[in-house]
């Protein structure tokens, strides 16, 4: 019965198991934060998301940057597919009508940052998989958040030979760490976010930008601050946050900092 149930999960290709590779392992039944709370663990090479499966989307996405691949990136752009190791019926499909007008559909872990690897089903491809999306206003997916993103690139390949950066993305609504009601519905709030971490300087940060009436602010806290259960083993309460604060250099033009 066993071996039954097991190869009926190979087909369907559903991975719930920790990551091997990452070396953050996150406090999900043990944390407060009803999103993470909810979440699976779903595997990938490259990429591990912390998936949502009642809402369809995911809470966050992991991924290791090296400063040696940041001068290897080549750009470019593919169509969205579904997550092979996701069933259908769990996950957002590309031209579902969440997506529409005012919202695209926004990367979690940046397309561009993992364009050191194209080849097949490799980094670059996994960023264009559904679990790997939330909808973005486009004001904020193609403004100031994509220069967040830009800026992560260019500080990481000016940092020593050697330096490594494990980022989650992930996004809030109404401070209630949900997506909206229902599967289908998203609210008109949104916070984004991105924790970082240097583990061999034991250096972490939270970056937020959250969206209020139009307004857009940002923020850098430490971790622990709004996601106890990420980075535990990296100072997730660090308060020397300069290096991370660093990033919204140029990011818009009243960066709210506290």
């Amino acid at each position: 019965m066993i071996k039954q149930f097991l190869i009926i999960q190979l087909l369907l290709g559903v991975c719930y198991a920790d990551c091997d590779w990452s070396p953050d392992k996150p406090k999900i039944k043990e944390s407060l934060i009803n999103g993470l709370q909810k979440s699976d663990v779903i595997c990938h090479d490259h990429i591990m998301v912390l998936f949502n499966k009642e809402i369809g989307f995911p809470f966050a996405t992991y991924a290791i940057h090296k400063q040696e691949q940041m001068t290897r990136l080549e750009g470019g752009r593919k169509e969205f597919i579904p997550d092979p190791n996701i069933p259908l019926n769990d996950q957002h499909l590309p031209n579902d009508t969440i997506f529409h007008l005012p919202y695209s559909r926004g990367h979690l872990t940046p397309s561009y940052i993992m364009t050191y690897d194209k080849s097949a089903n490799g980094a670059w491809e996994e960023t264009y998989y559904m679990s790997n999306i939330l909808p973005q206003t486009a004001y904020l997916n193609e403004g100031a958040w994509e220069k967040l993103e830009m800026n992560i690139v260019d500080t990481l390949e000016q940092q020593p030979s050697g330096t490594v950066w494990e980022i989650y993305t992930g996004g809030f609504w109404d401070g209630k760490n949900e997506l909206g009601a229902t599967k289908d519905e998203i609210k008109t709030d949104y916070l984004f976010w991105k924790a970082l971490c240097n583990r061999k300087k034991c250096s972490s940060g939270l970056i937020t930008a959250y969206n209020h009436d139009g307004v857009l602010r940002w923020d850098v806290v430490p971790v622990a601050k709004l996601l106890p259960g990420l980075f535990d083993q990296c100072c997730p309460w660090n308060k020397a946050l300069s290096e991370w604060k660093a990033l919204l250099n140029n990011v818009n033009e009243h960066p709210v900092i506290v």
